[in-house]
């Protein structure tokens, strides 16, 4: 199992501090990979109460493509998006339509290509087994 680092503390990682972990066993009769995906996601996210509500956000038509970043970034939206059942898979990221282009970016958020339009407020994207796409919006 690995942990992610969160940020600087003496204690983070250190011998003799206590440290507290959940888990959670998910009984299924066939593997569902994006199912169980899913359900550790929610496990390790879990809902909390929000000032505002959303008007809408991206609707990922895969079940094997999962969003694990959306935020503010300059004057548009950083969407970071991930394959999560170790398989090719093709999905359609359906947005607002305000936003009007997308730019393939690093992982730090830095713009990696060309922004290209936008159609119809509907992004076609291919993923590779777990491969890791991150957009900039405009």
């Amino acid at each position: 199992a690995a942990m992610e680092y969160k940020g600087p503390s003496a204690d983070s990682f250190a011998d003799d501090v206590p440290h507290t972990f959940e888990y959670a066993v998910m009984p299924h009769a066939k593997p569902d990979f994006a199912e169980t995906v899913k359900a550790g996601i929610l496990l390790n996210l879990p809902l909390s109460q929000a000032d505002a509500i959303p008007t809408c956000g991206p609707i990922v038509s895969s079940r094997q493509v999962a969003l694990s970043a959306l935020r503010p970034h300059g004057k548009g939206i950083l969407l970071r998006l991930y394959e999560a059942t170790g398989k090719a898979a093709a999905t359609t990221v359906t947005l607002d339509l305000r936003f009007q282009t997308v730019t393939l970016a690093d992982g730090l958020g830095n713009a990696a290509g060309t922004p290209e339009t936008i159609a119809g407020g509907k992004l076609n994207l291919n993923f590779k087994a777990f491969e890791i796409k991150t957009l900039l919006l405009q």
